[in-house]
């Protein structure tokens, strides 16, 4: 098994050997290898024929999942992955400030 130790690692390599990696199926990738980055490792997939990463997350002892797809195109060196996490984070943030204040309006007419 080949690791990466960044995904601009694996970015690189994937832009070297394009046609084999997007020939092979994403299990045998998946086995050959290991793509770490700084906010966790990821996996290989294919959405609609196209490489791409997942990330994984561990949960208490649970074992869940949480894809953040990033694709490998040329114009995605993973520079920007950091920008898009944060823009979720927020976007998250202003769902469940607005979903409270609809839980307490509710609330609110309940009594």
């Amino acid at each position: 098994m080949k690791t990466f130790k960044t995904i601009d690692d694996f970015t690189h390599f994937y832009h070297q050997h394009k046609d084999e990696l997007d020939a092979s199926t994403t299990h045998m990738l998946n086995k050959r290898y290991k793509i770490d980055g700084p906010m966790g490792t990821y996996r290989i997939t294919k959405i609609k024929g196209e490489l791409q990463l997942k990330k994984f997350i561990m949960k208490n002892t649970n074992d869940v999942s949480k894809g953040l797809p990033l694709k490998l195109d040329n114009n995605d060196d993973g520079a920007d992955v950091r920008t898009r996490v944060d823009t979720l984070e927020r976007e998250l943030s202003e769902c469940k400030r607005v979903l409270q204040e609809l839980v307490d309006v509710i609330n609110g007419l309940n009594h």
